[in-house]
């Protein structure tokens, strides 16, 4: 499936918009390394539900997320 997909960086306003083609069973880490790879993507070590700051776990499935099209997500560091 494809999902068209906004990347934020919670820092600042920066945004890009990217079509992801991803399996449902791919994991959250899966689609964060992918993200992180893309030219302007800033980087972080967790992916982040933008509107709401859930870290989304990085071993769930993208079917366990539910994670749709027109979501705005961002990388983040986690807090420590």
């Amino acid at each position: 499936m494809q999902l068209m997909l906004r990347v934020t960086s919670l820092d600042d306003d920066r945004a890009l918009d990217v079509v992801a083609t991803v399996d449902p069973a791919h994991s959250v880490e899966e689609l964060r390394r992918a993200l992180a790879a893309q030219p302007g993507v800033v980087r972080g070590q967790a992916l982040v539900r933008a509107e709401t700051g859930q870290v989304l776990d990085p071993q769930a499935s993208l079917a366990e997320v539910g994670l749709v099209s027109g979501e705005v997500l961002a990388l983040a560091d986690p807090l420590v």
